[in-house]
């Protein structure tokens, strides 16, 4: 039988990546970011996240979240828009 569920109000941590928060991006993942650098000149930068299910690439202005249990995975922007809203 098909049921309706609905997500629970779980407080989840969650960094933007701008293409401009390098370090901030570093400090929030650790270990499971990858940066790659697919020019000669270093002037593009690829965020890379180690996730449960395999390696994830984060496009700029995908969320960072940190699941319930510490796993990493990438949003794309309006996806966590209609999903997140900012505790204050």
């Amino acid at each position: 039988m098909i049921k309706t569920y609905v997500k629970r109000p779980i407080p989840i941590k969650a960094l933007q990546w701008t293409g401009m928060n390098l370090e901030e991006c570093k400090e929030f993942v650790g270990q499971a970011l990858d940066v790659q650098y697919p020019t000669l000149d270093d002037s593009v930068i690829l965020l890379v996240l180690n996730t449960l299910e395999g390696k994830m690439q984060v496009p700029y202005g995908a969320y960072i979240i940190q699941g319930v249990d510490g796993e990493f995975y990438a949003c794309k922007e309006s996806i966590f828009n209609k999903t997140y809203q900012e505790v204050k």
